[in-house]
């Protein structure tokens, strides 16, 4: 296949004109791929400026070698960490009649970041922004190694906390809304503490003691006790009546306050209505009932409880929302578990914080079919407002989720 449309490089795009041998920097150029959305490489191309390309005019020997030597370093552990690569992703091409290998590096599923080479992930990691390679800090090889763990990340016991970390009014409220959602519900005929670990929020740690679990502390934790655990968590709603750079807010939540608990629980419980007040409500009857909410109001909600929930707090930033009179940002930190693509498509969820998904799928808040992003869209289309966006970005580490609530025309 003749390449035609070769752009300048960028994110997704890396040159390399590899007529001394294979470059070692393409190792840098492989992690940085497949530690953040992937890329391909070019082998026999070399970038002169911004957008002009000309072929390094290797010969069918040395492609030959290239290939061998690609393969044989991809294969040694002491060199790369994990060959992501099948035969399928490694092509010979043409540029200007010359042959030229491409390389397609697919994002690594989470299990296997940090992709890493020379045998230490702390000096061999990468990943990949619009200035090209850069080596990941000491917490974002950290924040994937937490997520490249198996089972729920928020059921881990910790020990060095006691039970008096926890917001006895929080862990009130909630038994409220459960009584009242579900009033047969067994956990509620549990003693306290039984209750408690029954939702996840406490486990018996090594000294046969309850100790909270990650999840209940970021649940029902008090937020001067979560800091504890969780140095850089911050949790902030903020209301603008109107957009610009030099507008502040008009109404904000935030937790270190001292005015009320700073949990997570209460976070979504003070929020909610004041992102949900001003919605379009058309009326409609249900039965002889009068329905007061619709589709968009409930895809707010998710879109509340998946940035909660698929939040990282370890990691700087804290959980943001911003709400103005035409739309609503979502900032949780950490990055996202499944592609950007596969959150558009629905039907896999995979979140961060899945203990604390459980409790409030409880409570009636949450889906775990992965139907969040989708139920947005299609509101959205409902309403003729602007599709909405996911962006996500590195170092730090964050995904914004926008919500539209006019009627911009917004990219498919």
């Amino acid at each position: 296949m003749e390449i035609v449309d070769l752009k300048k490089e960028n994110c997704t795009i890396e040159c390399k004109k590899a007529k001394g041998g294979l470059p070692s920097s393409i190792w840098e150029t492989y992690s940085a791929f497949a530690n953040t959305k992937g890329g391909i490489i070019y082998l026999g191309i070399a970038q002169i400026n911004d957008d002009t390309f000309v072929s390094a005019m290797l010969s069918d020997n040395e492609v030959d070698k290239l290939e061998k030597d690609l393969w044989s370093t991809l294969n040694d552990h002491e060199k790369i960490s994990i060959n992501l690569l099948s035969n399928e992703d490694v092509s010979i091409c043409l540029y200007d009649s010359f042959p030229v290998i491409k390389i397609v590096v697919k994002p690594a599923e989470r299990e296997y970041r940090p992709v890493y080479i020379n045998g230490n992930p702390y000096k061999g990691t990468y990943r990949r922004n619009h200035e090209g390679d850069y080596h990941c800090t000491p917490e974002e090889i950290k924040a994937m190694m937490r997520d490249s763990g198996s089972g729920n990340q928020d059921l881990l016991c910790l020990e060095e906390l006691g039970l008096d970390v926890f917001s006895e009014d929080s862990i009130s409220s909630y038994k409220n809304r459960l009584s009242a959602l579900h009033p047969e519900h067994v956990f509620l005929k549990s003693p306290q503490e039984k209750f408690l670990e029954q939702l996840g929020a406490i486990r018996l740690g090594k000294d046969n003691k309850f100790h909270p679990t990650r999840a209940g502390l970021l649940m029902f934790g008090l937020d001067y006790k979560i800091v504890y655990e969780y140095p850089e968590y911050f949790l902030d709603y903020q209301e603008h009546r109107e957009d610009g750079p030099n507008v502040r807010w008009t109404d904000r939540v935030i937790s270190g306050s001292g005015e009320w608990s700073g949990n997570l629980y209460d976070f979504y419980s003070k929020i909610v209505s004041k992102l949900t007040v001003d919605l379009p409500t058309p009326f409609r009857m249900e039965n002889i009932t009068r329905r007061d909410e619709n589709d968009l109001h409930i895809s707010i909600r998710e879109a509340l409880c998946n940035a909660i929930s698929n939040a990282d707090f370890y990691q700087k930033g804290g959980l943001v929302i911003h709400k103005y009179a035409d739309r609503i940002e979502f900032i949780n930190p950490g990055t996202m578990r499944i592609s950007v693509e596969q959150a558009y498509k629905g039907g896999e969820s995979d979140a961060r914080n899945k203990t604390i998904l459980k409790m409030f799928n409880l409570v009636g808040v949450g889906e775990r079919a992965g139907s969040g992003i989708p139920k947005i869209v299609a509101s959205s289309k409902e309403y003729g407002f602007a599709l909405p966006e996911i962006i996500e970005s590195f170092n730090p580490d964050k995904v914004k989720l926008i919500i539209h609530l006019s009627h911009t025309i917004g990219k498919e």
